[in-house]
């Protein structure tokens, strides 16, 4: 019997089209599933050009789903998701199937919202102070910061930075409870905000992440790598640049690995890639968010190309409860980054020059247009991608664009 392997939608970086590649090589039949295909007719690697079957279903609705997967004339062996708000769902699959090594209901839920992880964190070394909004108590937050300032504001079940707020005074917490609450009704990927929101104390210090894979093999989670990220000054935290990877002082290392190891057993997530946001202020690990997927922002190909890890391959094996094998072991000992390019006044911009040609690839993000400043990650306006043996020659690269001297914007109509 041909065994099947359902992928709920992708992320628009070609994750699932990467993903239905590796599995058709591994013997398995993929079934695609979506409710709106033409979400993918302009991306470079559409997932319904290559996967055996694409499902029209509406993949935010559990009970469509598990009616397919009822009436489907196959064994389906698991179900993987590569988008932020099908996580869920694909648990709530797995579960159904009787797949007893998938990440779990519980250990999912702390990492869609983020005040579900505050919760599960309470009480131990890593908690912070929070409080979760609505929109009937949307004013009391402004009326009384709980923490005082500054203090962070964020939708509880947004991505992509989008509404992230870093307050310093009232009026940074009232717009920030504006923007959250006037979040349009649908995202761009067709999922409706709850509109809650969480305030927490704020924690200062150098922004990174862990990129961490579970092996089957050890039955145990294995830190890949530390992702550098570079954020620009509050109030919003809009990410510029990354180099991948990162090195630690012993002691530092050793605190960051605790505080990971820590992270995971407290949300129990296991068979799965996880990309972990943190801070380390004072030597100190602060954990920001968990992300049960290889990061966005090309930081999976700053793996493949600092170190030869395929993050796609990987998530695949550990969701199928798979032996890493040869896709654990690194291939390369270099160095990767990625500038991007961004600008904080708002406007029109007909397009960018990059003042550079050294970059492994580079490409500007849908110019002419208008842009509204610098807010969130959709308000970039391109990168440039570079590797090398040498880490301070990545470093200056990805100097360059954080100062603006590797590339120009032209705002001429």
């Amino acid at each position: 019997m041909e065994y099947a392997v359902l992928i709920l939608e992708s992320n628009l970086s070609g994750y699932g089209y990467s993903a239905i590649r590796y599995l058709k090589e591994l013997g398995y039949r993929t079934v695609f599933m979506s409710r709106d295909v033409g979400e993918y007719r302009n991306s470079v690697t559409n997932p319904t050009d290559v996967a055996d079957e694409v499902a029209l279903v509406d993949t935010y609705d559990i009970g469509k789903i598990l009616d397919f997967v009822h009436g489907y004339g196959r064994k389906i062996v698991a179900c993987l998701a590569f988008d932020d708000f099908r996580v869920l769902q694909s648990s709530i699959v797995n579960q159904y199937l009787g797949n007893g090594v998938h990440p779990s209901v519980p250990a999912l839920l702390a990492c869609r919202f983020k005040s579900v992880l505050r919760q599960k964190l309470a009480g131990t070394r890593d908690g912070l102070r929070h409080i979760v909004f609505n929109e009937a108590t949307a004013q009391a937050a402004i009326d009384e910061p709980p923490f005082g300032f500054p203090c962070v504001v964020k939708p509880v079940d947004e991505n992509g930075s989008v509404a992230v707020c870093i307050c310093e005074c009232r009026e940074d917490m009232r717009e920030a409870v504006s923007d959250i609450l006037t979040l349009p009704a649908v995202n761009s990927r067709g999922y409706s905000s709850s509109r809650k929101f969480i305030v927490e104390e704020y924690i200062g210090g150098d922004e990174f992440s862990a990129e961490m894979v579970w092996d089957a093999q050890t039955d145990a989670w294995r830190i890949l790598g530390i992702t550098k990220k570079f954020i620009t000054p509050p109030p919003r935290c809009v990410e510029l640049a990354h180099i991948f990877p990162h090195q630690f002082e012993a002691d530092v290392e050793e605190e960051v690995s605790r505080g990971l190891f820590a992270v995971m057993s407290a949300i129990d997530l296991r068979n799965t890639f996880a990309h972990v946001e943190f801070k380390v202020k004072n030597g100190r690990f602060h954990v920001i968010e968990v992300n049960p997927r290889p990061g966005g922002d090309m930081i999976a190909e700053l793996m493949t190309l600092a170190r030869g890890y395929d993050p796609i391959r990987m998530m695949v094996r550990a969701n199928l409860n798979l032996p890493l094998g040869d896709e654990g072991v690194p291939t390369r000992n270099g160095y990767a980054g990625i500038g991007f390019v961004a600008d904080d006044q708002p406007g029109h911009v007909s397009r960018i020059t990059l003042h550079d040609d050294e970059f492994v690839w580079q490409k500007s993000f849908g110019l002419p247009r208008e842009i509204q400043g610098l807010r969130n990650s959709d308000d970039r306006l391109g990168y440039a991608v570079y590797a090398n043996q040498d880490g301070t020659y990545i470093r200056r690269k990805v100097d360059g664009f954080i100062n603006r001297e590797l590339f120009s914007i032209d705002r001429s109509v």
